[in-house]
């Protein structure tokens, strides 16, 4: 249509497009005045900030100044659509208007768009509450009524009305809420047995549950992105993974079909990286958990105070601890050890000592050679230590195998004590016996003791011997 020839009486505009045209062209006064004389005052009022945000992405719109008007419009429209609540809330006809179906948007309802555009200031109002509330129960018997008309209410026998009420309360969203809360705690069980008791290389039981369990849970995610309302498959993909629960689950899911493939491997090494990869997962299965939590009025608004102080206040927070971290990795690592060789031990102590400065742990051992009790506390990185090990590890053999002759001299002498016949037997009786044995015991003892001098001996011997050569050896990171 060729709009510069269209007269004036070939185009009839209703009340609404002329409110759609007013706030798209930032008319606002214009758009004020036409909003009081509309049939859906209330649903105008909402559809405002849902009209900014087509506006603001299909133009592209970041600058600061157009978006702080666009808020400042909205939000005006948000408050007189609370005023307009607010006084049918106080005249009991609140349920109607925020309930009933609306022809200019997708058969959707007040509520519905409200929840859609995220106006927390209408939904925080108290209609809409108790609204909530009743849906919530399952209570929600004015969804249908009129302000205008007036009900009959037929009394009926009192278990009927329980049968009645239970049949209610059972299709509730509370009642679905608690059995999908129930079947998850059962789904953790299942799983953290299976990976405390029964976690193998063959498939059980167990883990054919937990697969199809998954399978249900991936089917559900599906679910949610079908029922999202979006004009392109990019755009619903967008909304999908712009809520950060959603994107839980996606890491969640992936976990577990990865583990799954690790498993299948026939390798020992791929096994256990499978169960490193399911503990994971499992620990992120743990922290879906906290969805349950979002309804009650003491933990929901906790787990939302959280999520903004994570990202609003600790993440920043870290970002400068990590600065100041790498910076004096660096610069002690260069004073301490200048010209180290460039391996991924290097990459890998940087940060460690660092950070576990932080909490006292300053490392003097290895700063200042300070000859701590080197018998307990050697430091393996050094070729020569492990030289030390080794020999401490050989002598330890040694004097077990000295220990086992000994035990095996003494048991030879009691076989040959109790094999001699009884006349080539001195006559003792059970006091002599008795001392005998303790003699035996602590010649015993005596060889012990001897061969463990021996051994400490060698290796103080050993282990001083090494130290020299380390002190006098150029130091190493």
């Amino acid at each position: 249509m060729d709009f510069g020839k269209v007269k004036a009486d070939e185009v009839t505009l209703g009340l609404e497009q002329m409110f759609v045209l007013s706030v798209l062209f930032k008319k606002h006064e214009m758009s004020k005045i036409i909003w009081t004389e509309l049939d859906e005052p209330v649903f105008a009022a909402l559809a405002v900030k849902r009209l900014h945000q087509i506006v603001i992405d299909l133009a592209e719109i970041k600058d600061s100044e157009i978006l702080m008007t666009y808020a400042k419009i909205s939000n005006e429209f948000t408050d007189l659509a609370v005023g307009v609540i607010d006084a049918c809330y106080e005249n009991k006809s609140s349920n109607y208007i925020l309930r009933r179906q609306l022809k200019y948007w997708k058969d959707g309802s007040v509520l519905s768009i409200a929840s859609e555009v995220e106006n927390r200031v209408f939904i925080s109002r108290p209609a809409c509450q108790e609204l909530l509330d009743s849906i919530w129960w399952g209570n929600d018997k004015l969804e249908n009524n009129t302000p205008r008309t007036r009900t009959i209410s037929i009394k009926r026998p009192v278990s009927l009305r329980k049968r009645s009420r239970l049949k209610q309360l059972s299709t509730a969203p509370v009642a679905k809420f608690l059995f999908n809360s129930l079947s998850y705690i059962v789904f953790l069980g299942l799983y953290s047995y299976h990976m405390l008791v029964s976690f193998k290389p063959q498939f059980n039981v167990f883990g054919g549950i937990l697969c199809f369990w998954v399978f249900t849970l991936v089917c559900e995610e599906i679910r949610q992105l079908s029922i999202i309302k979006s004009n392109s498959t990019e755009s619903m993909l967008g909304k999908y993974i712009g809520q950060s629960l959603n994107i839980l689950d996606i890491l969640t899911v992936s976990l577990f079909i990865i583990g799954i493939i690790l498993r299948s491997v026939p390798n020992a090494s791929s096994f256990e990286a499978a169960r490193v990869v399911f503990c994971i997962n499992l620990i992120l299965c743990f922290v879906r958990l906290l969805r349950m939590f979002v309804p009650n009025e003491q933990l929901g608004p906790k787990l939302v105070m959280i999520n903004r102080m994570i990202w609003r206040d600790l993440l920043p927070f870290l970002a400068i601890f990590v600065l100041f971290i790498v910076a004096y990795a660096i610069a002690s690592e260069a004073i301490l050890y200048p010209n180290t060789e460039l391996t991924w031990k290097l990459v890998y102590q940087l940060p460690r000592k660092a950070y576990w400065q932080i909490y006292g742990e300053l490392f003097l051992e290895n700063i200042e050679d300070v000859n701590l009790d080197y018998k307990t506390h050697l430091y393996y990185d050094n070729v020569e230590r492990r030289e030390a090990k080794a020999c401490l590890q050989k002598r330890k053999e040694e004097f077990f195998d000295n220990s086992k002759h000994v035990f095996q001299r003494l048991q030879s002498d009691l076989e040959e004590f109790i094999n001699t016949p009884k006349s080539e037997k001195p006559s003792l009786n059970k006091d002599d016996f008795r001392t005998e044995i303790k003699k035996l015991r602590q010649s015993f003892k005596k060889e012990i003791s001897k061969v463990q001098k021996e051994i400490t001996k060698t290796v103080d011997d050993k282990i001083n011997e090494t130290l020299k050569e380390l002190m006098n050896s150029p130091r190493k990171p």
